[in-house]
């Protein structure tokens, strides 16, 4: 998979959360003294000085061995915590570096970026900024507005959860109501609990835990257009597609699609056109494991979304760079017209667009087999995004 999901469980109303002492010291005044306090983090600081080499002499000649108790509390308050915090960033950075130096050649993505996620991502954890109650949804209230998704010490996504106008119910059983708030938070809803799931993909999600802060997000630098004198279709052929979709364990389809292209006159709307799934051509419709469904296994319930799930898709330029990442839920919704005359079945539509393109994909599902089939799948990709990044005039 490209992306990773996480997960929260909230009480619509009277949330509670295992914050990190971070938050949890906003709470209480109490718990405030304790997590400032010099003599806390001096300890901490220390103690956790010999498990690195880079640590072990200079800084405990500077920062321990040569102080006495009386230094301690001479500094600044919070001088400890933050010595602590920025010693264990950069000590995670560096480690970081060496394990995301070998890149998968089917994604164009660091090959351990799962592995570095399970072992040395710090902290991810889910921040509530606490306000009055707001009406996101038909009745239901939550006792917060805005919901914050880090990567300790760097913010990873931000969701209005007042903006009820985006909010979009994408399936329901017995038990839930699923609500997809763009750009790839689902709501969970059942009873008082609101169940938070979100998707974020692996393209530069360690640097965006790593290299960013609460107050100032990692974004990637601008790179300079990809020039081409002598090609002049430059930007029009040479992509990959890497496609997944799946749930938050299983996957239900996974495959690359080779030397993808847009002709000129199917340039149209501001778009390229790359086909990437004929319906035409039976030999390229592709089997789909099982029924789509996106899985809720939590304390409180286990339920099932069926015709949802995650839709991953990692496009790479002709030179297998990462060009177009998604990473989002969506739902199969029903199409009552034949859209292909080879099979007998219930067809779907799944439909995504974002600032870089839209993608359109068209399934039919086999009652007797018990599978779905993708018969077509398009990108649309902007043009204002191609010639962004191959610095053309399309």
């Amino acid at each position: 998979m490209e992306a990773t999901v996480l997960i929260g469980t909230f009480k619509a109303a009277e949330i509670f959360c295992n914050l990190p002492q971070i938050c949890a010291s906003r709470q209480s005044f109490a718990l405030h003294i304790i997590f400032t306090f010099s003599a806390v983090w001096y300890e901490m600081y220390t103690s956790s000085l010999p498990t690195s080499r880079m640590w072990k002499r200079k800084d405990v000649e500077i920062a321990g061995e040569t102080l006495g108790a009386t230094s301690v509390y001479e500094k600044p308050d919070g001088f400890w915590k933050r010595e602590y915090i920025r010693k264990i960033v950069i000590n995670t950075r560096n480690k970081l570096k060496n394990q995301l130096k070998d890149i998968n050649p089917y994604t164009g993505l660091p090959a351990k970026t799962k592995q570095v996620l399970r072992l040395e991502y710090m902290y991810v954890f889910v921040y509530i900024f606490y306000l009055n109650y707001q009406q996101i949804l038909r009745n239901l209230y939550f006792a917060c507005k805005v919901l914050y998704i880090c990567g300790w010490p760097s913010l990873l996504s931000t969701y209005d959860l007042a903006d009820h106008k985006s909010a979009v119910v994408i399936g329901s059983d017995k038990l839930i109501k699923v609500v997809l708030l763009p750009p790839g938070l689902l709501i969970g809803v059942w009873k008082v609990l609101a169940f938070f799931m979100a998707s974020l993909h692996f393209h530069k999600l360690i640097e965006k835990c790593t290299l960013g802060t609460l107050s100032c997000p990692y974004t990637e630098p601008m790179k300079p257009p990809v020039y081409d004198d002598i090609d002049p279709e430059n930007g029009l052929h040479g992509y990959k597609l890497h496609f997944e979709l799946h749930d938050s364990r299983k996957q239900f389809i996974s495959g690359c699609f080779y030397q993808l292209f847009c002709r000129k006159n199917n340039i149209q709307n501001g778009f390229l056109r790359v086909s990437v799934i004929d319906i035409k051509d039976l030999s390229q419709h592709i089997a789909v494991s099982g029924r789509v469904g996106i899985k809720w296994n939590t304390e409180a319930l286990k339920s099932v979304i069926q015709d949802s799930c995650f839709m991953d898709l990692t496009v790479l330029d002709e030179a297998q760079n990462p060009f177009w990442c998604v990473s989002t839920p969506v739902s199969l919704k029903s199409s009552h017209q034949s859209i292909a005359y080879d099979y007998v079945g219930q067809y779907y539509i799944v439909s995504f667009q974002d600032s870089c393109g839209k993608v359109q994909m068209e399934l039919v599902w086999l009652e007797e087999q018990e599978q779905f089939f993708i018969i077509n799948l398009v990108l649309y990709i902007s043009t204002e995004k191609v010639n962004m990044h191959f610095g053309t005039q399309y």
